[in-house]
């Protein structure tokens, strides 16, 4: 059996999504982690020479998974073998899809049923940040525009209206360590729990925001969306001094508006674009094909 996960991109609502607010997450099909299972005897894991120098950490989370199913390797009777792997530390959902894989290869080999894959890959990657919501791996296994919700088992699909608008995916250079970011967040929401409440408010009404705008076709909402959860990531203290000035670069450029997706402190900037609008040095650029 070969299959993908791909990875995901969040619209809005990072962090506030740990409190029960609202997060839109959207597939992002640049990036995948690909993968073939085949039955066999015992368990063998082989990984092409991209994914090679990960093979300890895919070892580590099958270890842990042993634990979380009170199994052992002898019940894994399968040979898996990966050929590409999604980038970590990005706030593409890295460690998202690694966890989304071992919870298949468990279910492959009858030690999980398909109804448990989330909840298993979910506490997977508590081993990654300590405490997720569960986002990006409810990104990982879904293929369509959704609004999630902390403890609501079954996504909100959105129908999207045509938008005349474009979503470029821009690297900082920086990685982003998601469980640094929550503790931070986490240490500043305790010193000043009132602010924090009404950032967690906005970060939700926000991804209601973006929600509205896939389903009525106006831009205007997302760009307000993206420019609100920007200033709601600066008051996290989430954006240091290279990130802003990337952000702002794009918006010289002609960027409607434009956010950084993920935990946090690095990763990936989401620009949002007029359709026919990107200037020519960004055509190298990674396009988020939504339609």
């Amino acid at each position: 059996m070969k299959d993908s996960i791909y990875s995901k991109v969040i619209l809005s609502g990072e962090h506030s999504v740990l409190r029960g607010g609202y997060a839109v997450v959207v597939p992002n099909k640049n990036y995948h982690l690909d993968y073939e299972f085949l039955s066999a005897d015992k368990f063998e894991l082989t990984l092409s020479d991209t994914v090679s120098p990960y093979e300890l950490l895919f070892l580590g989370l099958i270890e842990s998974a042993f634990s979380l199913s009170a199994s052992s390797k002898e019940d894994l009777k399968v040979k898996a073998h990966v050929f590409s792997i999604v980038p970590l530390g990005e706030g593409l959902g890295g460690s998202a899809a690694l966890s989304v894989f071992v919870a298949r290869l468990f279910n492959f080999s009858g030690l999980l049923f398909e109804e448990e894959i989330f909840s298993f890959a979910h506490e997977i990657e508590n081993v990654f940040h300590g405490q997720s919501s569960g986002l990006d791996v409810a990104g990982c296994l879904n293929d369509q525009i959704s609004l999630y919700k902390k403890g609501v088992k079954k996504l909100l699909s959105i129908e999207p209206q045509p938008l005349s608008c474009v979503f470029t995916i821009h690297h900082t250079g920086l990685k982003g360590e998601t469980k640094n970011c929550i503790d931070h967040v986490e240490k500043l929401r305790k010193a000043n729990k009132l602010l924090f409440e009404s950032l967690d408010e906005k970060m939700s009404e926000a991804s209601l925001k973006v929600k509205s705008s896939f389903e009525t076709g106006k831009i205007s909402f997302l760009v307000e969306a993206f420019n609100e959860t920007s200033e709601i990531f600066n008051e996290w203290g989430l954006l240091n001094p290279q990130i802003l000035e990337q952000m702002q670069t794009l918006k010289s450029k002609g960027a409607l508006a434009c956010r950084l997706t993920g935990s946090g402190f690095g990763g990936c900037i989401i620009a949002l674009w007029g359709k026919g609008c990107v200037p020519e040095e960004f055509f190298e650029s990674i396009f988020l094909d939504l339609s």
